[in-house]
C-alpha cells in the first residue's frame, strides 16, 4: 500500500522546512542534518528534501539558453542557489543520501519547454529527475519542475508544484520518459512511440485538478470541427485559442467555444481551412483574480475547413453562469431560415432570442430552454433573465446574413 501524508502532516513538514536557518544551509551535511529533524521515516524526509530544494533553488534560464550552465556540483548549486535539471538532481541525491534516503537520478526525455505536440523522442536525454525509495518502494519526483515554470518570455517563475512530489507512475509517464524503461515503474512500460502520442499538459493542468477526458492523445485527426472534454474537480473559468501549427500565431475569429459545467469542461474548435492547427487551452480557479494559465495543447490535422464555420460570440455571463449551448453551434446564420435554439441555463426565469428587433421566447423544460426562431439580417442575441428585479443579460451573439 502506497503511503501518503495527511494535509496536517504536509503542513507541519513544510513549516519546519521553510524555517531552516541560514546556518543550516551552508553545506549539504548541515542542511541534511536540519531536514532530518522532521522525523526518522522515509516519507517525511523525502518531503522535506523536495520542499527545501524546490523552494530555494532557481532554474538557470540563462544557462539553458546559452547551453553553458554553471557548475552543477551539489555544493556549487547550494551556494549559488541556481541550477538546471542536472544540478537539481545531483543536489537532491547528495542531500537525500546524507539524510539516509535511498535516492537515484533518472535520465530521460520530457515534454518540457520547447516541446511541440507530435514531436518524436530520440537521441540524447533532455531532462533528469529523481527516484527515491519510500518504505521499500521506489517513487518518482521532479525537483526541477516542482520549483516552477519557464514562461513564454523565457523567465523562470517560482511556483511550487505539489504535483511532482511522489507522482503516480501512470501519471508521471505522461510527460517523463526514462531512458531505461523499468524506471517508468509501470507493470507494462510504454514505448517512445506511445509516449509521443500522450497528451501534452502543463503543471497548471494538475494544479487545477483537471482529468483527461475523451482525448488522451496529443494528435487528433478531424474533419472541419473537433470537440475535446476534460474532467473538472473544482470550479474553473476557461478559454481556448486556435493557432497555426507552423507559425504558432493565433487565428483571428470565433473559431473556439469553451463550455464549463460542474463536472466537465468542453472545448469546441472549427477550422477555416484544411491544415495543421494547435488548440491551446487556458484556465484558472473561477474566483481567482489571476490571469488564465496555459494548461494544455492538442495538435489537430483538419481534413477540411470553412471560413464561415465560426462559433457564436459568448458574453461574460455565458461562462460565469455555466451556460451550455446545444444548438445552433454555428455563429453565422442565414437570414429568413428557421433555427432550433437550445441551451441549458441554470437559474434562468426567461430566455429569449432577439433577432431583427423582435424578441422570441424559448420554452423551458427543466434547465433547458428551446424554441424555433426565424432569423433576420443583422446580429441576433440570446439573452436571459435570472431575477424579476433585474434586466436581461446577454449570453451569446450570432451574425445573420
Amino acid at each position: 500500500m502506497v503511503q501518503v501524508l495527511s494535509s496536517d502532516q504536509l503542513a507541519a513538514i513544510d513549516t519546519y522546512t521553510d524555517a531552516a536557518p541560514t546556518s543550516a544551509t551552508q553545506s549539504v551535511v548541515t542542511l541534511a542534518a536540519y531536514l532530518s529533524g522532521v522525523g526518522p521515516d522515509d516519507l517525511s524526509r523525502a518531503r522535506a528534501l523536495y520542499r527545501w530544494v524546490t523552494k530555494n533553488i532557481d532554474y538557470d534560464v540563462e544557462g539553458l539558453r546559452s547551453g553553458k550552465p554553471g557548475n552543477q556540483n551539489p555544493d556549487a548549486v547550494l551556494q549559488r542557489r541556481l541550477a538546471v535539471c542536472e544540478g537539481y538532481v545531483r543536489l537532491g541525491e547528495s542531500i537525500g543520501r546524507a539524510m539516509g534516503l535511498d535516492i537515484l537520478g533518472i535520465n530521460g526525455w520530457s515534454k518540457g519547454y520547447g516541446y511541440t505536440p507530435g514531436q518524436r523522442f530520440s537521441g540524447p536525454a533532455d531532462h533528469a529527475w529523481n527516484s527515491v525509495r519510500v518504505d521499500g518502494q521506489w517513487r518518482l519526483m521532479d525537483l526541477t519542475w516542482g520549483a516552477g515554470i519557464i514562461d513564454q518570455q523565457m523567465h523562470f517563475v517560482r511556483t511550487f508544484q505539489e504535483h511532482y512530489f511522489l507522482t503516480s507512475p501512470d501519471v508521471f509517464v505522461i510527460d517523463h520518459l526514462p531512458q531505461v524503461p523499468s524506471w517508468q515503474l509501470l507493470e507494462r512500460p510504454i514505448t517512445a512511440e506511445q509516449y509521443a502520442k500522450l497528451a501534452f499538459v502543463q503543471a497548471s493542468f494538475w494544479r487545477l485538478g483537471f482529468r483527461l477526458g475523451n482525448q488522451s492523445h496529443v494528435h487528433i485527426s478531424a474533419q472541419d470541427r473537433v470537440s475535446v472534454s476534460l474532467g473538472v474537480t473544482q470550479p474553473v473559468r476557461m478559454s481556448a485559442r486556435l493557432m497555426d501549427a507552423a507559425t504558432r500565431q493565433a487565428i483571428d475569429g470565433d473559431y473556439t467555444l469553451v463550455q464549463v459545467s460542474a463536472t466537465e469542461a468542453r472545448a469546441d474548435a472549427a477550422f477555416p481551412q484544411s491544415g495543421e492547427y494547435i488548440l491551446r487551452l487556458f484556465a484558472e480557479v473561477r474566483d481567482s483574480e489571476k490571469p488564465l494559465q496555459w494548461v494544455m495543447d492538442y495538435r489537430i490535422t483538419a481534413q477540411k475547413g470553412e471560413q464561415d464555420s465560426a462559433f457564436p460570440s459568448p458574453f461574460d455571463a455565458f461562462t460565469a453562469r455555466q451556460v451550455t449551448l446545444v444548438e445552433p453551434m454555428t455563429g453565422i446564420l442565414k437570414a429568413g431560415h428557421s433555427y432550433r435554439f437550445r441551451l441549458r441555463v441554470a437559474g434562468a426565469i426567461s430566455v429569449q432570442v432577439i433577432t431583427g428587433g423582435q424578441w422570441k421566447k424559448l420554452v423551458q423544460n427543466g434547465e433547458e430552454w428551446a424554441g424555433d426562431v426565424v432569423t433576420a439580417t443583422g446580429n441576433s442575441s440570446v439573452v436571459a433573465k435570472f431575477d424579476k428585479s433585474t434586466s436581461f443579460t446577454s449570453l451569446l451573439e450570432y451574425t445573420v446574413r
